[in-house]
C-alpha cells in the first residue's frame, strides 16, 4: 500500500513537471540596465573630469599622448552596438567604431579605428558613467584613472 502511494506520487509529480510549457511568444529578452543606460544619452556622452581612483581629481592640461584626446570629442553608443565620436566644438563626427559590454556588463569594450579599449565599468546610469583606464596618459606616465562622463542633453 505505502509502495502504491510512492508510486502514485511520483507518477503525479512527474506528470506536472514534464505537462507544464514554458511560454515563448517570440520577444526578445530585455537589455541589460547598463545597456539601456549607456544607449539613452542619445546626444552623446561628455568627458566631465578625470580622477585618481581615491577621488583626487587630475589637471586636465598634464594629460599627455593619446589619452589627451578623449578629452577633446562626444561618444554616442547606440543599440546595435556602434559607437560614434564627434568634436565637442565643431559637432564634426571624426571616428566610427563598435562597442559591447561583457563578464556581465561590468567591461566596456571599444574598437574604434583599429584601437581597442577596455575599461571597468565602475558606475553607469542615464546621468553618468565612471570609466576605469589602467593605460591613462598623464605627465608622460600610464596611471590608472577613471573618467568620469555626463550625457549630453
Amino acid at each position: 500500500m505505502i509502495r502504491l502511494k510512492i508510486l502514485t506520487t511520483i507518477a503525479f509529480f512527474s506528470l506536472f513537471c514534464f505537462s507544464c510549457k514554458t511560454e515563448d511568444n517570440g520577444s526578445t529578452p530585455l537589455e541589460s540596465e547598463r545597456k539601456t543606460a549607456i544607449q539613452s544619452a542619445t546626444a552623446g556622452w561628455s568627458l566631465d573630469m578625470y580622477t585618481k581612483p581615491d577621488n583626487t581629481l587630475l589637471d586636465p592640461n598634464r594629460v599627455t599622448g593619446d589619452s589627451k584626446y578623449v578629452n577633446q570629442q562626444i561618444y554616442v553608443f547606440d543599440k546595435n552596438g556602434n559607437v560614434k565620436s564627434y568634436d565637442k566644438i565643431s559637432k564634426v563626427a571624426l571616428t566610427y567604431g563598435t562597442w559591447k559590454f561583457t563578464t556581465n556588463d561590468t567591461i566596456l569594450e571599444t574598437l574604434i579605428n583599429g584601437q581597442t579599449g577596455i575599461f571597468n565599468v565602475v558606475e553607469l546610469t542615464k546621468s553618468k558613467m565612471v570609466l576605469k583606464n589602467d593605460n591613462f596618459e598623464y605627465d608622460k606616465a600610464k596611471i590608472t584613472v577613471h573618467m568620469i562622463f555626463v550625457p549630453l542633453q
